[in-house]
């Protein structure tokens, strides 16, 4: 039988029982659950597109390295309609040509390659500019396409309607057919140079690429665009397609981001884009110029998303470290500082402390003086000169070339002093006069 005490004890301990338990069972499950799974849909252009087919890469190469994102790739009409969702919240992330324009919710990612201006007129055609294209039947992508808005763009600058043209909404098959039969005299695209569906239209359509010019003039009314050339051979090696460097102008294609989207996942997103970048390369063909590169964020006037910025900066090194040399330069001069201002106190304290103690030897000397006076009168002439070292005191105080600590104990020496001569002055006789004298 258990006694009361051992009882109690046992009751005591039984506590922690349950509670090592439920610690244990905790430490488990954190370091052993699997992380959140986070599910992000993008808007990624048509799926006959750059933006899909890099979208859809990317994806893949996220799904076999098992990460923590979960991509759900949507076919959409093209950047304009991709912004509009983004503002909505209808998706999560967003490809989008940089010449759109933009919400005030968006934010960067990522660069993920740069696109050109193409402009196929077809053999004989007569087309050798944009402003031959009036009166032309022209193939161009479907509105509310980023490749749309480019067109217009394009024919405003150049001083053509939409409406002097005919345009027509066709697939590159459809177009290659359509070219061959003489049904159309041109294609307009905004795409990669190495995409294969353009290579295949430039290799079996009978087209020709017709330069752009002017782009200097093009940027500065869009800025989004840059000049940019054609090599020669780059979509045919031969005979060579285009057979000369033509001018044309170049425009990003942006991955954007809700502004509030989950930072971790983003984060997660860009560390793939960018360190599983030649993966997304082999599969896709067009992210050669996927890029970081945060100048580009200011050119397009867009804030950088948290997640992607604690990505780019996860190997910065902290603030105090970064500027190490810097604070050890200023530590050095307030150290230094700080030393000379300890110094020069110790020496006004040391100042200080001397003219008090030298106060103070000063009423111990009159003391002295006192002792061997033999009448009252000499007493008396000594508390006089007492008076006078505590005048200069108090003056000395207010001036504050003594400090009232070596004040306190001059009063107390003096106080002391004072109370000692009065009694010594009712103990001394009072001096004879003269006549006192003579008379005795």
């Amino acid at each position: 039988m258990l006694r009361p005490r051992r009882v109690s004890q046992w009751l005591r301990l039984s506590w922690w029982v349950p509670l090592t338990c439920l610690g244990a069972i905790w430490a488990a499950w954190f370091l052993l659950a699997p992380p959140t799974k986070h599910r992000l849909v993008i808007g990624a252009g048509q799926a006959s597109g750059d933006s899909y087919r890099f979208c859809v890469a990317l994806r893949e190469v996220m799904r076999e390295h098992d990460s923590s994102v979960d991509l759900d790739v949507l076919e959409t009409a093209g950047s304009e309609q991709n912004v509009v969702w983004l503002e909505q919240r209808k998706i999560d992330l967003a490809t989008v040509q940089a010449d759109v324009a933009m919400t005030t919710t968006a934010t960067w990612v990522a660069t993920l390659f740069d696109d050109v201006y193409l402009l196929f007129a077809r053999h004989g055609s007569g087309i050798a500019s944009v402003a031959d294209l009036r009166g032309r039947r022209i193939v161009v992508p479907p509105i509310g396409s980023g490749q749309h808005t480019s067109f217009e763009f394009l024919l405003r600058h150049y001083g053509v309607a939409l409406d002097d043209l005919e345009t027509l909404a066709m697939t590159d098959h459809e177009a290659i057919d359509a070219a061959d039969a003489g049904l159309i005299d041109g294609i307009f695209h905004v795409r990669a140079l190495n995409n294969p569906d353009v290579m295949k239209l430039a290799a079996e359509a009978p087209l020709d690429l017709v330069p752009i010019e002017q782009a200097a003039a093009l940027h500065l009314r869009s800025p989004a665009l840059e000049p940019a050339a054609i090599p020669r051979g780059a979509l045919v090696g031969h005979p060579p397609e285009p057979g000369t460097d033509l001018p044309t102008v170049l425009v990003q294609r942006l991955l954007l981001a809700q502004e509030d989207l989950d930072p971790v996942a983003v984060q997660e997103v860009s560390r793939f884009l960018f360190e599983y970048r030649r993966e997304i390369l082999l599969r896709s063909q067009i992210a050669g110029t996927l890029t970081g590169d945060q100048a580009a964020v200011t050119a397009h006037d867009l804030p950088i998303h948290a997640g992607t910025r604690r990505y780019l900066e996860r190997e910065r090194p902290p603030f105090i470290i970064e500027q190490a040399d810097f604070i050890a330069l200023m530590m050095s001069f307030i150290v230094l500082a700080g030393s000379g201002a300890v110094s020069l106190k110790q020496q006004i304290d040391a100042r200080q402390k001397n003219l008090a103690d030298e106060f103070t030897h000063r009423i111990i000397r009159l003391f002295r003086d006192g002792k061997t006076a033999e009448t009252r009168t000499d007493v008396r002439h000594v508390q006089a000169a007492m008076m006078e070292t505590l005048t200069e005191a108090i003056a000395h105080l207010d001036e504050d070339r003594i400090t009232v600590e070596g004040y306190s104990f001059f009063s107390m020496t003096w106080q002391a002093v004072d109370a000692a001569l009065r009694d010594l002055k009712r103990e001394l006789p009072e001096e004879r006069t003269q006549d006192e004298n003579g008379g005795a």
